[in-house]
């Protein structure tokens, strides 16, 4: 799963610690390469509205929408004209491309393995470039999985997000925890397990930390090389958000909330899976290098309506706009505007709290390199009250959140926007 925003954590009662595990991502916190492009192809298309979700979709029951036949054709055009701006180099090696939705699992494998033989004639793929497709369960068969695997995609991560049928039917899913039990167990056949990623959603209202368990440990027990677990957010303007309002659900507490975090990182640990980001777990070696490109504030090209893009010190956005996109990338012209944030000091705090989230830290001289501001300037009050609160330590120039900062990173972020 792509990132999401995580609702502020603030517990009450001491944060407990988990055995730790090493992370490949966590041997030298300090030492930062640049990395390669990274892309994202944001296929906008599902087959119902989740509750939740408030990333931009258009609801495709039937597969009808006359723009979901060519929406790749249109990727590809828009792929060209970031070329032609110099955003992305044939000679510089693609090190990952990331298919998110929506739904992109609804389309079929030979769409997707004419587009990625298209990236591969024009441009330089690293050798291992990661290639990830979100799935959702019960949208493609084995032999599509197989067919997948074979026309590249070497990393697929599975929207399970529950396996009770209550908050799956909550959550408007139109799978079943039988159509996850066979996807997954179709990833692993065909792709192995290191090819898997999980992921599901905490704090469904009634959800307790029995059902959590429940939730977590059967993703685990698949043996997955990733594991993603979200807190379930109420975004406005979401079926989720309107239930709320009209007391037809309730969140858990803050409390109940920070208990469950505490109890996935200790699950993850215990099968080998280091957490290396606040959402995020995988075996050494097995994160996510697409989203880490993200918090490491690599560049990275967004394709499609609602997609974002980094291409440093520029942050832009796709509008919401499927017929404006497909008329404007038709015509040569990028859809696309900027979102940069006018202040140099906030700019400086909302990408450091995107790099904070990696457990690593952030090297607070690389970063002021980076974004030309140094928080230890601009912010040093913000950042005293929050060592001494217990949230922040700061070694030399290496930053981090604490255990329990881990708890309330949203929180903390506020401090400094």
């Amino acid at each position: 799963m792509r990132i999401r925003c995580i609702s502020k954590f603030s517990p009450r009662r001491p944060v407990h610690r988990c055995p730790p595990v090493e992370s490949a991502n966590g041997v030298d916190a300090r030492r930062h390469v640049m990395t390669a492009a990274s892309v994202y192809l944001h296929v906008p298309f599902c087959r119902q509205r989740c509750s939740y979700c408030d990333f931009f979709r258009v609801t495709d029951a039937e597969g009808t929408h006359p723009l979901a036949a060519r929406w790749f054709d249109l990727l590809w055009q828009e792929l060209l004209l970031w070329r032609a701006e110099g955003a992305v180099s044939p000679e510089t090696p693609l090190r990952t491309i990331y298919m998110g939705g929506g739904t992109p699992s609804l389309t079929t494998p030979r769409v997707i393995g004419d587009f990625l033989n298209r990236v591969r004639g024009e441009f330089a793929v690293a050798s291992d470039c990661e290639i990830t497709l979100e799935m959702q369960p019960g949208t493609t068969t084995r032999a599509g999985v197989e067919e997948l695997a074979a026309a590249g995609i070497n990393r697929f991560s599975v929207g399970a997000q529950t396996f009770s049928q209550r908050w799956l039917d909550l959550s408007g899913r139109r799978h079943s925890a039988d159509d996850t039990r066979t996807t997954i167990t179709a990833v692993r056949e065909v792709a192995g397990d290191t090819a898997l990623s999980v992921d599901l959603i905490a704090a469904w209202p009634g959800q307790d930390l029995t059902a959590l368990r429940g939730d977590v440990e059967e993703a685990l027990s698949f043996g997955p090389a990733h594991l993603s677990v979200y807190e379930l957010t109420f975004k406005d303007g979401t079926e989720l958000a309107r239930a709320e309002g009209a007391g037809e659900v309730v969140a858990l507490s803050e409390d109940d909330r920070a208990e469950m975090f505490i109890e996935v990182a200790c699950l993850a640990a215990a099968a080998g899976l280091a957490q290396y980001e606040v959402s995020n777990f995988a075996r050494p070696g097995s994160e996510s290098r697409h989203n880490t490109a993200y918090w490491t504030l690599d560049d990275c090209v967004g394709l499609g309506a609602g997609a974002h893009s980094l291409v440093w010190p520029h942050r832009y956005s796709n509008p919401h706009d499927l017929g404006g996109y497909a008329a404007s990338v038709e015509q040569g012209r990028l859809f696309r505007v900027v979102n940069d944030a006018a202040d140099p000091e906030i700019f400086a705090a909302e990408n450091l709290f995107m790099a904070l989230r990696l457990l690593r830290g952030v090297d607070l001289d690389w970063f002021a390199g980076r974004v030309g501001s140094d928080v230890r300037q601009t912010h040093a009050i913000a950042l005293a009250r929050l060592q001494e609160a217990g949230l922040v330590e700061l070694n030399d120039s290496l930053l981090r959140l604490t255990s329990e900062g881990l708890l309330r990173a949203d929180g903390i972020a506020a401090l400094f926007v």
